[in-house]
């Protein structure tokens, strides 16, 4: 049996497993998460949702949105509610949590846009955040455009920086039973110079798969590449603690500003996920089949090799504030199947692994986040690829003590200013860390990293303001330091994950930063308005000094229904 009849067995098997109602998950923009993080650490209780994960349950939104003392927050923390409200509307239409709003800070203020009386306007924008919204008793339809319209200027490379992106979102419910959603979209887009080198030199492009080159006939100085990019997901839930979710899509896992687990780095890539949350616990199995290379570096029009990655990842709720995650993922390439030991869900892949030949990339890892003082957060992760206990500790730095660390704090209300928020964040991995000695078998997609956009033997440092002194208005500052050890002609010193780790110059003296040094310092900064909800315009700049150049852009754009691009810090 092929892995696809495999892959369509499984879905179905968890498709007729379908029993209770509940809601197809979204995935929170990085505004959007910043801001449940930010009521979380202030208004800790029972409801909070769980923290790393960055697609949840809408319903799970809206219930934590209704817990929440509005009566004693401040009109910045409203203004917060009020956003993540207009993303799970139809979960708060019918509650009593709209009028207890509206009769706190006035109807002309409401929370979410009351019902107009005429049946054709009321499709059209019946809610702030949906501009078509439709709710039978067995059906609902929701329907978005996307829209980034960016233009702007660099000193170095092609001096044009510029976006135009055009698309739209879809989501709807079937019964309460089957939940969809999908997203495409079509994009001619030209980055800061440090984004476009990353992708002539790897043949990937941050965020996608598969593009082509671009150049306007109408303006020639327009040029760069062109996407046609695509998402989709169908959610079932399974009984009333449970959904499975099978699609095309990408994740993050954590907290902080980059990650060390799984990262929204590479592109999209096929993927089953079986989600539980029940007491204090929750979990979450993935399958995906990413691609071994890029379609760059094969000629002509061909299937690119495939390979595989499963991940568990559990979290224990300490108590209210406080977060302890276990993660575990491994990478494997077949021939014409699929690895059927890590298909089970409940079973720890390393026992497994070893059981037939320890022939794959095994990955273990631990998140931790805590509130404090209802003030601030601390988060971690720490990654292990291989290590024996003896050369641990030994003092020779073997090569094979393979790992990453992860520590990093939020501080709200810096100051004692409402809505400004700062975080500090430090990231390392050390040499060949997410490598094997296969090269099919490292841990990446298409030729980008699954996790840490700098792949490994780097230290980084990272310090973000972001402030919001009116629901409209929006500036943050973003300034990060990193060091890595490059490759000094064809000798691997463990910088490169795509490298097979058996090509490494020697097994002892292993040392974080090795090789050729680098030092990158990079400074972005910026200021959105928020038109209407999901309507913004922005204007950015940034300023990144490496050894080879320093360069400076500048932006502006508007963009509806997306998130800011062309932020990659690596």
């Amino acid at each position: 049996m092929t892995w696809h009849r495999i892959f369509l067995c499984m879905v179905l098997g968890m498709i007729s497993l379908s029993v209770w109602s509940q809601d197809n998950p979204i995935s929170l923009t990085p505004h959007a998460y910043e801001q449940l993080k930010r009521l979380s650490a202030k208004y800790p209780g029972e409801r909070n949702p769980f923290p790393s994960f960055h697609t949840m349950s809408r319903k799970e939104i809206a219930e934590f949105i209704i817990h929440l003392p509005i009566s004693s927050m401040s009109t910045q923390d409203l203004n917060a509610v009020s956003h993540l409200a207009n993303e799970v509307p139809e979960w708060l239409t019918d509650t009593s949590f709209q009028s207890e709003y509206e009769n706190l800070i006035g109807p002309e203020n409401s929370i979410l846009r009351p019902t107009r009386q005429d049946a054709w306007l009321n499709t059209f924008y019946p809610y702030p955040g949906q501009m078509i919204f439709v709710r039978k008793k067995d059906f609902f339809l929701a329907a978005n455009p996307i829209l980034h319209w960016k233009y702007g200027r660099q000193r170095d490379g092609h001096h044009t920086i510029f976006e135009n992106r055009k698309g739209v979102l879809l989501r709807m419910g079937i019964e309460g039973k089957f939940f969809i959603d999908t997203k495409i979209e079509d994009l001619q887009f030209a980055h800061p110079f440090h984004i476009a080198r990353y992708t002539n030199t790897y043949g990937s492009s941050p965020g996608f798969t598969s593009y082509s080159h671009y150049q306007s006939s109408v303006a020639p100085a327009l040029r760069g590449r062109d996407v046609i990019n695509g998402a989709a997901h169908l959610t079932v839930p399974i009984g009333k603690y449970a959904f499975t979710r099978f699609g095309y899509g990408r994740e993050f896992v954590g907290n902080g500003i980059q990650s060390l687990l799984l990262s929204d780095f590479a592109g999209n890539y096929l993927n089953l996920k079986l989600n539980l949350q029940i007491w204090k616990l929750r979990y979450r199995y993935m399958l995906a089949e990413v691609s071994a290379k890029s379609s760059r570096q094969l000629p002509g029009d061909q299937l690119l090799p495939k390979k595989f990655v499963a991940t568990h990842f559990l979290q224990f709720r300490l108590w209210d504030q406080a977060h302890l995650g276990f993660f575990e993922s491994v990478v494997f390439n077949r021939e014409q199947h699929l690895e059927w030991h890590y298909l089970m869900p409940v079973i720890f892949f390393r026992t497994v692994e070893r059981a037939i030949g320890s022939p794959d990339n095994i990955l273990l890892g631990l998140d931790f986040k805590m509130n404090l003082f209802r003030r601030m957060s601390i988060y971690s992760q720490f990654v292990l690829d291989e290590f024996k206990s003896s050369e641990l500790f030994g003092g020779n730095h073997w090569w094979a003590n393979k790992w990453g660390f992860q520590l990093g704090t939020t501080i709200y209300d810096l100051a004692g200013i409402s809505n400004l928020n700062g975080t500090l964040e430090y990231n390392t991995a050390r040499p060949y860390t997410y490598s094997h000695r296969d090269s099919l078998a490292v841990y990446t997609h298409y030729n980008s990293p699954l996790a840490h956009p700098l792949g490994a033997n780097f230290r980084e440092y990272i310090g973000r303001l972001d402030y919001a002194p009116h629901r409209h208005w929006r500036l943050f500052g973003l300034l990060y330091y990193h060091q890595q050890g490059l490759n000094e002609g064809s000798i691997n010193y463990g910088a490169d994950i795509r490298l097979k780790n058996s090509s490494r110059p020697q097994d002892y003296g292993i040392r974080t930063l090795q090789g050729q040094k680098v030092s990158v310092l990079g400074l972005q900064t910026g200021v959105t308005y928020m038109l209407w909800h999901g309507a913004f315009l922005d204007l950015n700049l940034g300023f990144r000094r490496e050894e080879q150049n320093n360069n400076v852009w500048g932006s502006v754009a508007f963009r509806l229904n997306t998130s800011q691009t062309g932020m990659s810090i690596f």
